[in-house]
């Protein structure tokens, strides 16, 4: 009976330790799972927090974009006032007039350069050119275009795709900016060579101007010492017609025809009396004789 008895109680000892090993394993799975679904829900928060401090810094640099952009837009809506402004003078530089309007300047059509042949002159290339008023077009639309591209640039950034969006709106701004820097420049460049053509034109003007009032001058002077001439050549022939003489050795000699007497030829020293009773000697006659 003992010896049952103690059979009885290792059974129940074995039973007993078989069994708690049974719930350490249970416990231990338990505590596993508690640790995987803790670690998965850190690991969760941490990526979320990661992805929102990314999205903020992307929407801080999309931020900063916008307002250098609108910055480059302003400067470039500058530029383009003060062309469209200064071709509206009329005044040359170093006071060589005034000039046409600007916006009046024709356009030039290309001419290809060509050699001289035969009867044909020798050509010189000509590059196309828009007129003034296409230059001040070219900028107007595209201060236009650029003043609607900066109204589309959004003034806040909460999400990635507002950063996109946001990119995107900064590169039209960019681009629209650099067209009218373009076009501007252009501009400015051909109102500089209109005043240097519009100057080379007035200075070609005033020197033909100039000599032609020098020849219409000369043409006036010779025609005055032509008349006086003319006049002398009448009050000579004058002379010579009322007295029928002539000249010999400084002396008038009148009557017969004008021969040559001397000094000692006339008669009694009277002084000749001009015709019509006026006074003086002939023409180029100092001293009259009898």
């Amino acid at each position: 009976m003992a010896a049952i008895a103690d059979k009885s109680s290792n059974t129940g000892d074995t039973q007993k330790s078989a069994g708690a090993k049974k719930n350490k394993k249970a416990i231990i799975a338990i505590a596993a799972a508690a640790a995987l679904v803790l670690g998965g829900g850190v690991a969760s928060a941490v990526a979320v927090n990661n992805y929102n401090t990314e999205t903020q810094a992307l929407c801080v640099a999309a931020t900063d974009k916008v307002a250098e952009a609108r910055t480059t837009a302003k400067t470039a809506q500058q530029g383009a006032d003060a062309a469209l402004a200064a071709v509206e003078d009329t005044t040359l530089p170093e006071s060589a007039g005034t000039s046409t309007k600007y916006a009046d300047r024709k356009a030039v059509e290309e001419v290809k350069a060509q050699k001289a042949e035969g009867d044909k002159p020798e050509v010189k290339a000509v590059p196309a050119r828009q007129s003034g008023a296409d230059f001040v077009g070219d900028v107007t639309d595209a201060k236009e275009e650029l003043t609607k591209a900066e109204k589309a640039l959004a003034d806040t950034c909460e999400t990635r795709d507002n950063a996109a969006a946001s990119d995107t709106q900064v590169k039209a701004v960019t681009d629209a900016a650099k067209k009218l820097d373009a076009a501007s420049t252009a501009l400015t460049e051909d109102f500089a060579l209109f005043q240097a053509d519009e100057a080379a034109r007035l200075a070609a003007e005033k020197k033909a101007a100039e000599e032609a009032a020098a020849a219409e001058a000369a043409r006036i002077a010779a025609e005055q010492a032509a008349a006086e001439e003319a006049a002398r050549q009448a009050e000579q022939e004058s002379w010579d017609n009322s007295y029928g003489g002539g000249y010999d050795d400084g002396y008038y000699n009148p009557g017969n025809g004008g021969g040559g007497g001397g000094g000692n030829s006339g008669g009694g020293g009277t002084i000749i009396v001009p015709p019509n009773g006026g006074g003086g000697c002939p023409p180029n006659q100092p001293v009259c004789y009898g």
